[in-house]
């Protein structure tokens, strides 16, 4: 069976939830996306309840995980013991492919990225992780990843086709 989800197949997804809410939105989207949910079934965390400790399980697991996913509020930020706890895995994980995805069930006023999702974005990109700030509908795969840079560069469009078939002439200089 192909692997339809925004997940690449892999150490499966890392689930890391903020407050009740925050999961029962997270709950709400794997219903309307069930590859999603097949990649994150199992166990989730409470965000509150991570030790700060590189040694802890959930830390050990994030490390080899092919997407982590972060489903908060996008109202004020995250604590300082989370946020050291993400850069320490930013900084961990470099150079390992994968997926940040950072799931909001409030959006911020003026639709303006938040205090949370501007640090998600920047562990991200530290890390070398594709970043996603919703689940792309209809998603076959990570949008902009190295996977579909590398399928759209074998395909042949139709203005691929119609520069391959304008013929041009070259003025000989006299």
């Amino acid at each position: 069976m192909p692997n339809n989800s925004p997940i690449p197949d892999g150490e499966g997804a890392v689930v890391i939830y903020e407050s009740p809410e925050a999961r029962q939105h997270l709950l709400q989207l794997m219903n309307q996306h069930k590859e999603l949910a097949r990649n994150a079934a199992g166990e989730w965390v409470l965000l509150g309840s991570l030790r700060a400790a590189d040694d802890s399980r959930w830390f050990r697991r994030s490390l080899n995980a092919e997407c982590i996913i972060i489903a908060a509020s996008c109202r004020g930020d995250f604590d300082d013991e989370f946020k050291r706890w993400l850069d320490r895995l930013a900084s961990k994980r470099a150079g390992k492919e994968g997926t940040l995805i950072g799931l909001f069930h409030d959006r911020c006023a003026w639709d303006v990225a938040s205090l949370k999702e501007l640090h998600l974005r920047q562990v991200a990109r530290t890390a070398g992780l594709d970043y996603l700030c919703r689940i792309p509908a209809n998603a076959t795969s990570v949008p902009d990843s190295i996977d579909t840079f590398s399928e759209r560069a074998g395909q042949r469009t139709s203005v691929l086709d119609s520069i391959l078939s304008t013929r041009t002439s070259v003025a000989r200089p006299s």
